[in-house]
């Protein structure tokens, strides 16, 4: 799965098997051995969301360089994600620095992200995904939505 196409919009009348086909290209792709596949739902943490569930699939290795990503912080609680206001102020988005990083360190170990989100609706925290997502395709990471 080398396509340059990393983006794919799927629509359509209710019960004309979206859902269906979304679920059977994230099952083939999971079966791909340098893929990380993450299934989000809806909601107004889906940055933090997207990032505790790719620690989650990690292997040790990566995990333990995401826990030396700034702004994560991995406790027997769980995952915190925790931005420096500098970093909010530069950007004007908190989480652009952590999903660059979080990608900058996927790619470090080969690794592909494919993102996908099932009845979507326009939210604030959608177009600050969306809008941060578009850099990391202009900086040629390989993260698919």
């Amino acid at each position: 799965m080398d396509s340059p196409y990393l983006t794919t919009l799927i629509y359509g009348m209710r019960g004309s098997g979206k859902t269906t086909l979304l679920t059977d290209v994230s099952l083939d792709i999971k079966k791909q051995p340098d893929w990380i596949v993450v299934d989000l739902t809806m909601g107004d943490a889906l940055i933090p969301t997207l990032i505790e569930l790719v620690y989650k699939q990690a292997d040790s290795g990566l995990k333990s360089m995401l826990k030396k990503v700034d702004g994560i912080s991995v406790s027997a609680a769980g995952i915190k994600i925790d931005y420096h206001h500098e970093q909010a102020s530069v950007t004007n988005s908190p989480h652009q620095p952590l999903l660059e990083s979080l990608a900058e360190t996927l790619q470090q170990r080969k690794l592909k992200l494919l993102i996908t989100i099932d009845e979507i609706s326009s939210t604030p925290a959608l177009r600050e995904f969306v809008a941060i997502y578009q850099i990391l395709l202009r900086n040629e990471y390989h993260i698919a939505l």
